[in-house]
């Protein structure tokens, strides 16, 4: 399944060691709660589960594993060798060898002493409801579950954690999905519960976390600014790709009434520019920046747009309304977010109004006579 610059964007924020480990520490919180009956037997639980995770990150955070877990089809047995073409993708080789391969997005083990397995997790950032994503999340499990044991460790425990931006989101991933046979509920991380990251000294301590919290709160002023000074404590490299991050993750809009996210999109685009000169591709790479932002832009701006939209009509979008709004493009968007929906008056806030809203993006009439609403 095709991914946005949104789901890219939280990948990579999610192969930062601190930031796994603390996103790893809310879902053991949140469990303990979740599995112990008494409020005695939910202290004690996570007590051990965050001991298990602080020995894990003592021991140097974790190793990152490989996120392709292998499942062997019924026509190709376990043993079998998979012959590659010279310059093929192992990936491709088990393909075409009818072995099916399943990706998760970003997995840790975390270790002791970098030898014996303490705790697996694997992150799947998630930016809309997508029922295909249950039966992929079980065999993502199922299969890490299958790994360990093969390496002699069949008790490791295994955690899924769906990490996403949108409410919406969140409140489906967190129903689970259950067939006759099978129960599966992820753990969820959202808006709320990930942490406050709203000083210099804690931004500075962990900026992947910093980055990820200003996105969850965008019109934070003391988290964005927080975040702003631990990004420019670091080193050239790594701040211009935490802020190439931030261009993504929060929408245009909103860095525009922050002053803590001003100048962070003309630093990138400078520096976009000098290495363009250094490798004699300038207008290349300055058209290729620019394309890649404003695809980034107009998926951040969709996804604003269907949230304020859900808020303000109570209620969930269909398939059918989100097309509406992915296919009206930037500018209606931002027509809608700008000036629409804040003119609303609480009697207009019902299923006839937004009906006509999507009328009149379908149409692209919203600069049109709005006496209708």
């Amino acid at each position: 399944m095709a991914e946005g610059p949104e789901h890219a964007a939280l990948c990579q924020l999610l192969t930062e060691p601190k930031l796994a480990a603390a996103l790893t520490q809310i879902v053991l919180r949140e469990g303990a709660a979740a599995d112990a009956p008494s409020p005695e037997e939910v202290e004690q639980l996570r007590a051990d589960r965050l001991a298990l995770l602080e020995d894990a990150v003592a021991a140097n955070l974790g190793h990152a594993e490989s996120s392709v877990l292998t499942y062997v089809g019924e026509e190709a047995r376990e043993s079998r060798v998979v012959k590659s073409i010279p310059g093929e993708n192992p990936r491709d080789a088990q393909k075409r060898e009818g072995i099916r391969v399943l990706e998760a997005d970003v997995v840790w083990v975390f270790r002791r002493n970098n030898t014996e397995p303490l705790l697996a997790v694997i992150f799947e950032p998630q930016t809309k409801p997508d029922w295909e994503r249950w039966p992929a999340w079980v065999s993502y499990k199922a299969q890490m579950v299958t790994q360990l044991g093969r390496q002699g460790h069949p008790d490791c425990p295994v955690k899924l954690i769906a990490v996403t931006l949108a409410p919406a989101t969140a409140s489906w991933a967190a129903k689970g999905w259950k067939d006759d046979q099978l129960m599966f509920k992820p753990y969820v991380v959202h808006p709320e519960n990930i942490p406050v990251v709203d000083t210099e000294r804690a931004a500075k301590d962990n900026p992947a976390l910093a980055v990820l919290s200003a996105a969850a709160r965008p019109a934070s002023a003391a988290v964005a600014q927080a975040m702003s000074v631990a990004l420019e404590s670091l080193p050239t490299k790594e701040r211009l790709h935490f802020k190439n991050l931030i261009l993504v993750l929060v929408p245009e809009e909103i860095r525009r009434m922050n002053s803590a996210f001003q100048g962070i999109e003309s630093e990138v685009a400078r520096a976009a520019r000098l290495e363009g000169r250094k490798e004699g591709i300038q207008e290349g790479r300055k058209e290729g920046i620019q394309e890649g932002r404003r695809e980034g832009e107009e998926e951040t701006l969709v996804r604003v747009a269907i949230a304020q939209l859900q808020a303000v009509f109570r209620r969930e979008l269909s398939d059918k309304e989100r097309q509406v709004i992915q296919a009206a493009g930037a500018e209606q968007i931002r027509g809608l977010l700008a000036t629409i929906l804040p003119a609303l008056k609480d009697e207009q806030k019902n299923e006839e109004s937004l009906q006509i809203l999507l009328r009149k993006m379908s149409s692209r009439d919203l600069d049109g006579p709005r006496q209708s609403l």
